[in-house]
């Protein structure tokens, strides 16, 4: 008895060993997806939710639309405001609501950008500006609150903003110059982009939150000091962009505990991060070893950065040019190249079949062992 006890307890080391590893090498194998068009020759993926709704835009019959798929569904246009010509996804909530902007006609000539929140049942819808003619959305969280930014009053300058269907559209200021901002936002209301410091000199990536306003990120340390936050995830880590020793552009994550950390590049000069996980993996573009060809990459903190290419199966076809998000599930979406166009895709991880033996193993170990200790 005691030797089957022993037994099933290194089953279960082996199975937590097996995928604790798994997941600190985000697996190693994917499927990948063309999500394709609307009918152009174009799309890019930008967000993607637990449910596995992706939201982009694509070159529709006769100007860019925005795009909701799923797997039911495929490639949804989403349409535009009043008579708009284009439009933009930037984003997609658990609930399925989607963030971005659009055109809007009004009167006989006069077209402008709105933000705009889509859902299944209203349609889109535009949520104004802040006192001005334009605005653009770029990320909606959970309790369906949009960040974005907005022309303010007479057109002086834009401004960052946060929006709920109570409180409406809320200028949250700039880091002392005229000019900010806003590119994504977390559950927590917390708010990132970049504002221009005092004096308009250079700008700055920002965080914001409705109780300590917002704070400058500071930079890498480029001539220019200038810096931009692109995501943050709802355990604060943010990433973006800020010139670094050299003036060279490289992708950056931050925290309360280590500030800013240059994620580095694939072997060339320059990097740009685009998202990251909850899970705490970024994504992004690079430069690739001895070219200014520029790939998807995939950041941890444990393997460092990683060409978003090696993960694909032999043969597919592709060349993922950039990587925008992930889910809960693992996927991950972006922009590559297929058949000589720019499409939109979806890889889905695929469990290695030795992790999947050794769960299943350690399952039936559990099982019995939970069986014998009722004898």
């Amino acid at each position: 008895m005691k030797l089957q006890r022993i037994t099933y307890t290194l089953l279960a080391i082996m199975v937590f060993l097996s995928w604790t590893s798994l997941v600190q090498a985000t697996l190693q194998e994917y499927s990948i997806t063309d999500l394709g068009t609307l009918g152009g020759f174009t799309s890019n993926a930008f967000d993607i939710n637990d449910n596995g709704q992706v939201a982009g835009q694509s070159i529709a019959p006769f100007d860019f639309h925005a795009f909701l798929y799923d797997t039911v569904n495929g490639m949804v246009d989403l349409g535009t405001l009043t008579d708009g010509m284009f439009s933009h996804a930037w984003s997609v909530n658990a609930n399925g609501q989607v963030a971005g902007f659009s055109e809007i006609k009004f009167g006989r000539r006069d077209t402008r950008i709105h933000a705009f929140i889509y859902d299944s049942v209203n349609g889109m819808t535009s949520i104004g500006t802040l006192g001005g003619e334009e605005s653009q959305a770029y990320s909606i969280n959970s309790s369906g609150q949009v960040a974005g930014y907005s022309q303010i009053t007479g057109n002086s300058a834009t401004h960052a903003f946060i929006y709920d269907s109570v409180n409406g559209m809320v200028d949250i200021g700039t880091l002392g110059g005229s000019t900010s901002l806003g590119y994504a936002l977390n559950d927590n209301g917390q708010v990132v982009g970049r504002s221009s410091t005092t004096g308009d000199a250079t700008s700055h990536a920002f965080i914001y939150d409705s109780v300590n306003g917002m704070t400058d990120l500071g930079h890498l340390g480029g001539s220019l000091s200038y810096s931009e936050a692109r995501d943050i995830n709802n355990n604060g880590q943010v990433v973006g962009n800020s010139q670094a020793p050299g003036n060279l552009f490289r992708a950056f994550l931050y925290d309360n505990t280590n500030g800013m950390i240059d994620l580095g590049t694939l072997g060339g000069s320059v990097s740009f991060a685009n998202g990251i996980s909850e899970s705490g993996h970024v994504f992004g573009v690079s430069e690739i070893t001895g070219s200014i060809t520029q790939h998807a990459f995939i950041y941890d903190d444990i393997n460092g950065m990683r060409d978003l290419n090696d993960f694909l199966p032999a043969g597919s076809g592709w060349t993922l040019t950039s990587a925008s998000d992930m889910n809960a599930s693992g996927q991950i979406v972006g922009t590559g190249i297929i058949g000589g166009q720019h499409h939109a895709f979806l890889m889905t991880p695929i469990p290695e079949p030795m992790t999947m033996s050794l769960l299943a193993l350690g399952g039936v170990a559990i099982m019995r062992r939970k069986r014998n200790s009722l004898r």
